[in-house]
């Protein structure tokens, strides 16, 4: 953060993805504004974020000479594009981050992955080359994927990669387990998933990595309690990109998960890291003592970058299954 040219890097990269997002913005204006201009009404549903911006900036706008206006307004553009950053940021890093994570624990869980793959040669047949071309032909097939879907909202329950955050408002309070009422006002409250998907009060065995859970009925021990599972968050603030997340999460797991075996490689990234430390940071380690990081005696855990990125990136070894 002290680094003299931070800021004139970050300004650098903040000005090509603004540039970029601002004609993605003003391509999508011209076009709708011709879909208007010939039909008057909105022609074809708006399919993506920034279709959905325009349209709702079109429909809105107190001026109906807008679609006269050859650019869209400046003010609008600039909001417009830093929630669009926002989304891309929350949508690919949180993303990725989970795909670690599900592959950490099927290496953990092996008899997790055999499961989903007896899943997978049951809907795609056994030939995993052509699970790609299948899911091109017949999208739908997704909807089968029971046991990935439960995998991988498992994932999410065990490592929700991020949290969300509400403005207090007048009049309104929580009150705690012991009944004591807290006025949050001008207070900003921000929910702590992990906590709440790990809390023994809420979940059977929360410590377990348990898929049945979501395919349980209600009834059943394992089966969530309404309000418990949280990781795209509950009501109208619903994560916007839940189904694409889990559409994406499930696809990759359908490519990838019956050829490869992704391992830990901490071991070795620790040696690498020591043999490259310097006089001083020897000296500090051996001073303090300092020992590897875990939590709850696993390497591999969530941290606070971007989208709860895992600890030292997650080093490891991918190989071929045989």
């Amino acid at each position: 953060m002290l680094h003299p040219f931070r800021p004139f890097v970050q300004w650098y990269h903040g000005n090509i993805i603004k540039n970029y997002i601002r004609n993605e913005l003003e391509q999508r204006f011209t076009e709708v504004k011709a879909e208007r201009l010939e039909s008057e009404t909105t022609s074809k549903k708006a399919n993506s974020v920034i279709a959905l911006a325009i349209e709702a900036y079109i429909s809105e706008a107190e001026d109906k000479r807008i679609l006269q206006r050859p650019r869209l307004d400046d003010e609008f553009a600039a909001t417009v594009s830093h929630q669009i950053r926002m989304f891309l940021l929350a949508g690919n890093d949180t993303t990725a981050s989970t795909i670690v994570f599900m592959y950490h624990l099927m290496f953990k869980h092996p008899e997790i992955r055999a499961q989903l793959k007896a899943e997978h040669d049951a809907i795609f047949g056994q030939d995993i080359s052509n699970a790609g071309e299948l899911l091109k032909q017949q999208p739908a097939l997704l909807n089968q994927c029971k046991y990935t879907l439960a995998v991988i909202k498992e994932t999410l329950r065990i490592y929700p990669p991020a949290v969300t955050m509400r403005q207090g408002v007048h009049g309104f309070s929580i009150t705690t387990l012991d009944g004591t009422s807290l006025p949050i006002e001008d207070l900003r409250v921000m929910t702590n998933t992990w906590a709440i998907h790990t809390n023994p009060r809420i979940w059977v065995r929360p410590e377990e990595f348990l898929p049945e859970r979501f395919l349980a009925n209600s009834g059943d021990e394992l089966y969530p309690l309404p309000g418990a599972y949280r990781p795209f968050d509950l009501g109208p603030r619903v994560c916007l990109g839940q189904t694409l997340s889990l559409n994406e999460l499930r696809v990759v797991l359908i490519m990838t998960a019956r050829s490869f075996i992704v391992e830990p490689a901490y071991e070795e990234w620790d040696k690498l890291q020591a043999s490259k430390a310097g006089l001083w940071t020897k000296i500090v380690a051996l001073i303090t003592g300092k020992e590897v990081n875990t939590v709850d005696g696993d390497r591999a855990f969530q941290t606070e970058q971007a989208g709860s990125h895992p600890s030292d990136g997650y080093p490891c070894r991918v190989s071929l299954v045989k």
